[in-house]
């Protein structure tokens, strides 16, 4: 079966909403996208945290060695 241009059911509007594709701003809001605000501060929190851990090691092995 072949469709036409003039086929309805091809065009954006008769597509139902759940089916649309969303844009990159909705997915933004949704939180869909994952460079949000939440998922920064997680990413920022885990190379604080692994800094503070190779200082620490750093600290101890100087302690011990001393």
């Amino acid at each position: 079966m072949t469709s036409s241009l003039d086929d309805p059911g091809t065009d954006e509007e008769s597509v139902l909403p759940a089916e649309r594709s969303r844009g990159s701003e909705e997915e933004l809001a949704r939180g869909r996208v994952e460079q949000t605000p939440v998922t920064m501060i997680n990413w920022v929190a885990v190379v604080i945290g692994a800094f503070v851990l190779v200082v620490l090691v750093i600290v101890v092995v100087a302690y011990v060695i001393a």
